[in-house]
């Protein structure tokens, strides 16, 4: 037999879309941990959309979206 056996994974959605939808998730868990902090501290506060889209350019930028680092 001439052939040539490929096996590959193929993304269901296209790199830009998870890498933001990773970077909504990084934020989200940031945004748990900084929520309670305030909590505790008897504070209120909300996150303005243009600084939620800055702060997720950020992490897009950071280049480690998937580092073990980033879910602590």
């Amino acid at each position: 037999m001439d052939c040539t056996f490929v096996y590959a994974f193929l993304p269901n959605q296209g790199l830009e879309n998870t890498v933001r939808e990773r970077a909504a998730s990084v934020l989200a868990a940031q945004e748990s941990r900084i929520r309670q902090t305030m909590l505790l501290e008897d504070q209120a506060g909300c996150v303005l959309s243009s600084a939620r889209e800055a702060q997720l350019k950020d992490i897009i930028d950071s280049g480690d979206l998937w580092s073990a680092e980033r879910d602590h």
